[in-house]
């Protein structure tokens, strides 16, 4: 019979975790779905421009710009590099990563309009039922396991 937590850690293995044994026994120890947390974290961090890409640019589409690639060419003609700008727009992107996970966990807005509100982020069971909650997303958004994703 195999081990559950062998199988487990070499899942994360395949999933690029580079501690596996770490969020496989927390799994395992605590009932926490920590595989499906990594896996939606880690695809969460892919939507992100990565550290020396420039694909972002490639797919942006500038509202209001002047039909004569106005912002983008403002940009080009400044003294800011495009790895420049490459780092804010992760900046940016990675705090849009961390609000997501704060929405994900519960976080409702402070205004009686939507006081009765609620969601999450579940694992489904084989009927598409949630089955486990994946909570406290933000406690782990900014994880060094992260960063070769970001």
């Amino acid at each position: 019979m195999a081990d559950p937590l062998q199988e487990l850690m070499e899942r994360f293995r395949q999933a690029g975790c580079r501690d596996p044994e770490g969020w496989a026994s927390s799994e395992i120890q605590h009932g926490i779905p920590q595989f499906a947390r990594f896996v939606f974290l880690r695809e969460l961090w892919k939507c992100a421009a990565s550290r020396g890409s420039h694909e972002w640019l490639r797919h942006l589409d500038l509202p209001n710009d002047d039909g004569k690639g106005g912002v983008k060419r403002r940009l080009k003609e400044s003294t800011a590099s495009i790895d420049d700008l490459t780092e804010l727009v992760r900046a940016a992107q990675a705090e849009v990563v961390r609000n997501v996970a704060y929405l994900l966990d519960g976080y409702v807005p402070d205004e009686d309009l939507v006081e009765k509100i609620r969601w999450g982020l579940f694992e489904l069971d084989d009927d598409l039922k949630p089955a486990r909650e994946l909570d406290g997303l933000h406690e782990s958004v900014d994880d060094d396991e992260f960063h070769s994703f970001r």
